[in-house]
């Protein structure tokens, strides 16, 4: 993580302490796995997103999480989590957050949004859920249906960030011409294929790594820009099919592009 330079990292798994019986601070492992980085990196490098005050009573042991660099990269206000049905029991609750850069005058930053997800996993079908997820034989795995319902959840959830650009990021458990990555394109969300096996990196003050990255620029125009173009890193969670959705007027879309860069 230290070695890939990134600004703003989501955190695909790391355990839940509370949900996993181990302790009662939910950012337990999160804090852990800081001051691990900090110690590797020789200065206090690093800072963790803290869980919001409201948290699903059901949860995984597993969840996802924000770390991001101190001198890069602030939080706005309190995380939030999509406490759906669609992910209750199933998978990892969506969490969202806003960053603005810390930036010195005469610059400026704008603030994002970032969306970190995991939906359900193609190698099983949850015991009376087997209509609509049973594996039938198309590529698209087991549990389709649910992946669906996750990918509609997720869209609606967006849209209380229509006016800040934003990116959705993490594990879909999903390819570009399957049905989960075709509800988000149905609800007005453009793909764009980087490439297999890397990972995206975003030029300061927004760097964002991520397995699938999906972006939603509103206004303003100019945070596509900010995408340069891909990198492998060597942290296996990290492994990645980079995405980019974004909705805007007149931004071209669905071709595949060796790199993402700034749109011509």
């Amino acid at each position: 993580i230290n070695a890939i330079g990134a600004d703003v990292v989501a955190l695909e798994e790391i355990e839940n302490p509370v949900a996993a019986g181990a302790g009662q601070d939910r950012d337990g492992a999160l804090k852990a796995l800081v001051d691990a980085l900090n110690a590797h990196a020789g200065e206090q490098v690093w800072a963790h997103v803290p869980s919001p005050a409201a948290v699903p009573a059901d949860e995984d042991v597993i969840r996802v999480a924000f770390i991001y660099r101190r001198a890069t990269i602030e939080p706005v206000g309190e995380s939030k989590i999509l406490d759906d049905p669609a992910f209750t029991g199933l998978a990892r609750q969506p969490l969202a957050q806003e960053f603005a850069p810390v930036v010195c005058a005469p610059r400026t930053g704008k603030n994002f949004v970032v969306v970190a997800n995991h939906f359900k996993s193609k190698g099983s079908v949850p015991q009376g859920m087997e209509e609509g997820n049973k594996d039938t034989g198309d590529g698209q795995g087991n549990s389709n249906a649910i992946r669906v319902a996750q990918a509609r959840a997720l869209a609606a959830f967006a849209e209380q960030f229509a006016g800040t650009p934003t990116l959705l990021v993490g594990d879909f458990n999903s390819y570009s011409k399957e049905d989960p990555l075709k509800a988000l394109t149905d609800a007005g969300w453009v793909p764009r294929v980087g490439g297999l096996g890397r990972v995206l990196r975003v030029r300061r003050p927004l760097r964002l790594p991520g397995p699938r990255l999906l972006q939603r620029c509103g206004p303003p125009p100019g945070a596509r820009s900010r995408l340069v173009g891909p990198q492998r890193p060597g942290v296996r969670g990290l492994r990645v099919l980079p995405r980019e959705l974004q909705r805007a007027p007149g931004v071209r879309g669905g071709q595949p592009l060796p790199l993402l860069g700034p749109q011509s």
